[in-house]
C-alpha cells in the first residue's frame, strides 16, 4: 500500500521530458506537437494526456480524416521525467468532389464558387470551408444582403459533395444614418467621415471604411455600428454609429541619449479637438544638452484643419524656431502643407515653406522660399512597431526662381522602407537616396540645405555628421550634395515586453555626380527594445566596420521608437 502511494506520488509530479509521435504522414511532428500542447517541463497527468488525444482527433477530423485513431499511447516515467510515445493511424482523407449552391439565387453559382475560393476536387479542410463561408457572407453583405443565411449539408463518405442552401433575404437600403455617444465632438465632424449615405444600398465595405475614417480622426477610442430594421419587409434599415470619445488634450514627455555626452529632452502639449470641430493644435519642444550647456533647441507650433475650406483636404501650418550652436544653424520658418488621401494607403502632400537663416556670417544666411510635392505610400500594419508593409515618400522640391528668396536649387529625396515578418521576428530595411542641385543665381547649394550623414538616424557607430567629402571648418561637419544610405535590421520579440535587434548601416555622401563611387561607410551593432503603447524604448550600440581608429569602442544611442 505504501509502495503504491509512493508510485502514485512520483507519477503525479513527474514532468514531461519528451513527446514522440509515429504513424504521421500528412503533418509534421512539429505541427502535431503544437496541437497536443504537451510541452517539455509541464507536469504530466492522465487527464492532460486524454485532453491532448482529444485535440489531436478533433484536428484530424477537421482535415477530413474520419478514420483517424490513436493506436497506442505509452508513458514511461524515468529519472528525467515522463517520456510520451503516441502511435497514430491517419487513414484515408476525404475529397470534396463538388460544392453546390441552392435557393433563390441572385448570382450565378459559378460566381459564388469563385467567391467561395475552394477549388474542386480538393481535400476536405474545415478551415478552408470556414474561410469560404466568410467570403460568401462578406460578398453578400457588400451587395445589399446583410441578412443572408445558409445551411451546409455534406453527402458521401470518402468522396463528398457539399450543398449550401442559401436564403439571401431582402435587398437592403439605408434609411437614416445616426450617430450616438458623442458628447464634445460635433455630429457634423463625424458625419462628414461617413461614406455610406441615406438611400444607398447596404455595403459592408462602406460601413467599415466609415468606421476607419471616424477612428482616424484621433478623437475616439471605439467606433461600433448596428442596424435597425425599419419596416416589415426588412428592406430598409437605419445605420447607427456608436462612438466613444477620448480626452482630446494630451501632454507628452520623452528623452534620449547619444554618446558620448548628449542628453535629449522632449515635451509636447496639444489638443485634437479645438472648438469641438476637430481642428488640432500642438506645441512641441526638443532640447539637447552636453551637461555644460544647451547645444540644440527646437520649438514647433502647429495648427491643423482636417477639412480645409470644407474640402476633404487636410491643411496644416507650422511655425518653427531652431538653433544649434555646433552646426552654427539658427533659423525660423513657416510651413503650410496640404494633404489629400487618394486611397487608404496613398496620399499626396504639397508644402510651401518660408525659411530665414541667421548666425552663419557668410554662406547660408538669408531667406529660402520653397515649394515641395510629396507622394506618400504607407501600408504598415503598425506605425510604432511594424511587422509587415511598406512606407515610402518622395520629396520633390524647388527653392527660389519665381518663389524669390536668396537661393535657387532643386532637391529630390527618396525614403523607402519595407518590413517582412519571419515568425516572431521582422526583417526591416530602408533605402534613402537624395540629390540637391543649384541653378540660376546660386552656384553652390547652401551648406545648411545639403545632406549630412553619420550617427543616429543614418549610420550608427560614426560620429554625428562625420561622413562626407566636403568639410566645413566652422562647425567641424562633413556634407555632400548626393546621398546614399542603406539600413538593415533584424528585429525579434523575446516576449510581449522585450525584444532585440541586429543591424547593419551603410552610406556615403558625394560632392559631384561624376564622382559617385562604390565606397561606403559601414557599421554594425545590436540593440535592445522595451515595448510600450507609444512604441519601443530603444537602446542601440553601433561600431564602425571600416574607417575605425584604434581604441574606438563604438557609440550608444537611447531613444523612443525604431530608427525607421
Amino acid at each position: 500500500m505504501i509502495y503504491s502511494l509512493v508510485l502514485l506520488s512520483v507519477i503525479s509530479f513527474a514532468r514531461i521530458h519528451s513527446v514522440e509521435i509515429t504513424g504521421n504522414r500528412r503533418f509534421s511532428q512539429k505541427k502535431l506537437k503544437s496541437i497536443l500542447k504537451l510541452k517539455k517541463g509541464d507536469i504530466y497527468s492522465r487527464a492532460r494526456l486524454m485532453a491532448a488525444k482529444a485535440r489531436l482527433k478533433k484536428f484530424y477530423k477537421s482535415k477530413g480524416f474520419d478514420h483517424f485513431r490513436v493506436v497506442k499511447a505509452t508513458v514511461i516515467i524515468g529519472k528525467k521525467g515522463a517520456d510520451i510515445y503516441i502511435k497514430i493511424y491517419e487513414g484515408p482523407r476525404k475529397v470534396v468532389k463538388d460544392i453546390v449552391f441552392t435557393g433563390l439565387l441572385s448570382f450565378p453559382p459559378e460566381k459564388l464558387l469563385k467567391i467561395y475560393g475552394y477549388h474542386v476536387p480538393s481535400y476536405y479542410d474545415e478551415d478552408r470551408l470556414g474561410t469560404g463561408e466568410s467570403n460568401l457572407v462578406r460578398f453578400y453583405e457588400d451587395n445589399g444582403k446583410p441578412f443572408v443565411k445558409f445551411t451546409r449539408e455534406i453527402s458521401g463518405n470518402d468522396t463528398v459533395v457539399i450543398v449550401y442552401n442559401i436564403d439571401e433575404g431582402p435587398t437592403v437600403f439605408i434609411g437614416q444614418v445616426e450617430v450616438v455617444g458623442n458628447k464634445k465632438v460635433r455630429g457634423a465632424v463625424i458625419r462628414r467621415e461617413i461614406v455610406i449615405k441615406p438611400g444607398d444600398i447596404y455595403k459592408i465595405s462602406k460601413v467599415i471604411e466609415s468606421q476607419r475614417r471616424i477612428y482616424m480622426t484621433g478623437l475616439f477610442q471605439s467606433v461600433q455600428t448596428r442596424i435597425k430594421v425599419m419596416n416589415k419587409a426588412g428592406d430598409t434599415v437605419n445605420l447607427i454609429f456608436i462612438v466613444k470619445e477620448i480626452k482630446p488634450g494630451y501632454v507628452e514627455f520623452g528623452g534620449g541619449y547619444h554618446s558620448p555626452f548628449d542628453l535629449q529632452a522632449k515635451f509636447a502639449i496639444g489638443h485634437k479637438n479645438l472648438f469641438n470641430n476637430a481642428q488640432y493644435g500642438e506645441l512641441r519642444t526638443d532640447v539637447i544638452t552636453d551637461i555644460e550647456k544647451i547645444v540644440r533647441e527646437r520649438i514647433d507650433l502647429t495648427y491643423g484643419e482636417p477639412y480645409f475650406l470644407n474640402f476633404n483636404i487636410e491643411a496644416r501650418i507650422k511655425f518653427t524656431y531652431y538653433k544649434d550652436i555646433r552646426d552654427q544653424e539658427d533659423y525660423v520658418s513657416t510651413e503650410f502643407k496640404l494633404s489629400k488621401y487618394i486611397s487608404q494607403k496613398f496620399r499626396i502632400q504639397g508644402a510651401l515653406t518660408w525659411k530665414r537663416n541667421y548666425l552663419r556670417p557668410l554662406e547660408g544666411q538669408g531667406v529660402i522660399n520653397s515649394l515641395a510635392l510629396l507622394p506618400l505610400w504607407d501600408s504598415r500594419d503598425n506605425i510604432f512597431d511594424p511587422r509587415e508593409g511598406i512606407f515610402s515618400v518622395i520629396r520633390l522640391e524647388q527653392a527660389g526662381w519665381i518663389l524669390d528668396g536668396d537661393y535657387d536649387f532643386r532637391r529630390g529625396i527618396l525614403d523607402f522602407s519595407e518590413y517582412r515578418s519571419i515568425k516572431k521576428s521582422t526583417f526591416a530595411w530602408r533605402l534613402r537616396l537624395g540629390a540637391i542641385t543649384p541653378f540660376g543665381r546660386t552656384k553652390t547649394p547652401p551648406f545648411l540645405e545639403s545632406f549630412h550623414m553619420g550617427g543616429d538616424g543614418s549610420v550608427r557607430g560614426f560620429d554625428r555628421y562625420s561622413i562626407g567629402p566636403l568639410y566645413d571648418p566652422q562647425t567641424n561637419i562633413h556634407y555632400g550634395f548626393y546621398l546614399f544610405n542603406l539600413n538593415l535590421e533584424y528585429r525579434t520579440h523575446f516576449n510581449r515586453k522585450w525584444g532585440g535587434v541586429i543591424f547593419v548601416d551603410m552610406g556615403n555622401l558625394y560632392a559631384l555626380r561624376k564622382l559617385i563611387s562604390t565606397e561606403v561607410y559601414v557599421s554594425a551593432g545590436v540593440g535592445v527594445r522595451y515595448f510600450t503603447v507609444i512604441g519601443p524604448l530603444r537602446l542601440d550600440w553601433g561600431i564602425k566596420l571600416n574607417h575605425r581608429s584604434p581604441g574606438d569602442r563604438g557609440r550608444v544611442y537611447l531613444g523612443i521608437g525604431h530608427m525607421f
